[in-house]
């Protein structure tokens, strides 16, 4: 099993596949009307954006995403090799990519016929059902970054309780507030958290994930930390972290005990 990105002429490889599947293998799931849009669409867009394939003797899957919001546009596998795990190789291989380059999350349009899959990969709905182009989808979406949970981590506080916020007038800050040290050390990236439970200015904090704030409009996290051992109320944190949080659309994933 070897997963491969595909670029430049390869691509006409990967689109002759994609047509090859969804036009002649004869797939149930698939009305006429919905294998020629799709089909179409594939062989006049796929240029645009990242696809891997997964190879054994020859090309048996691909998957199809936007890189720079971690949304995949397309997963397909041939027929005769489904079953195999060839589908979870290559989201497993993207979901690496998107924690490697901090990514909260990756998002997917997904057939229905499809749904069980997903659901059974780990991913959830978002909304409710829609038609386009013959089929219908769901909007679902995986969320990251959750073996975080429950560990320990070092936050460097860049904005103190009580200091003044920089962008909300006359708001100070009712939590200190900063970047986890581990993921700044093994990505260069700031994964932002609040410290929860602490009403006193900080400079660093030690504590556990308790939470993690995930934004619905885009690729935002934020990780609620508290002292080791602590037993935290879920609505006087969601009421803390009002004051940034209030703006947003929100899903909130709770460390279980």
């Amino acid at each position: 099993m070897d997963i491969r990105r595909i670029e430049n002429q390869q691509l006409d490889e990967a689109i002759k596949f994609v047509q090859d599947v969804i036009l002649h293998e004869k797939d149930a799931s698939w009305s006429q009307q919905a294998a020629k849009s799709i089909s179409d669409f594939m062989a006049e867009r796929l240029h645009k954006f990242t696809v891997y394939g997964l190879y054994t003797t020859s090309l048996q899957s691909v998957i199809a995403y936007e890189e720079e919001k971690m949304h995949i546009i397309l997963l397909l596998t041939k027929l005769d090799s489904r079953r195999q795990g060839y589908a979870s190789a290559l989201l497993n291989h993207v979901q690496q990519l998107a924690n490697d380059n901090h990514f909260a999350k990756l998002t997917a349009n997904v057939v229905n016929s499809a749904k069980d899959f997903y659901h059974n990969y780990g991913f959830g709905d978002t909304g409710e059902s829609t038609q386009a182009g013959g089929m219908e989808f769901t909007p679902m979406e995986f969320l990251l970054g959750q073996q975080w949970l429950g560990k320990t981590v070092h936050i460097h506080v860049d904005h103190e309780y009580g200091s003044f916020h920089p962008h909300i007038a006359d708001m100070t800050y009712p939590v200190n507030a900063g970047y986890v040290e581990e993921i700044f050390q093994q990505t260069g990236e700031f994964q932002d958290a609040y410290i929860v439970g602490v009403q006193e200015p900080l400079e660093t904090f030690t504590g556990v994930v308790s939470g993690i704030i995930y934004h619905q409009e885009d690729s935002s996290a934020y990780f609620i930390v508290s002292r080791v051992g602590a037993k935290i109320d879920h609505d006087e944190v969601i009421q803390a972290v009002g004051f940034e949080q209030q703006f947003y659309r929100t899903r909130i994933v709770w460390k279980t005990a």
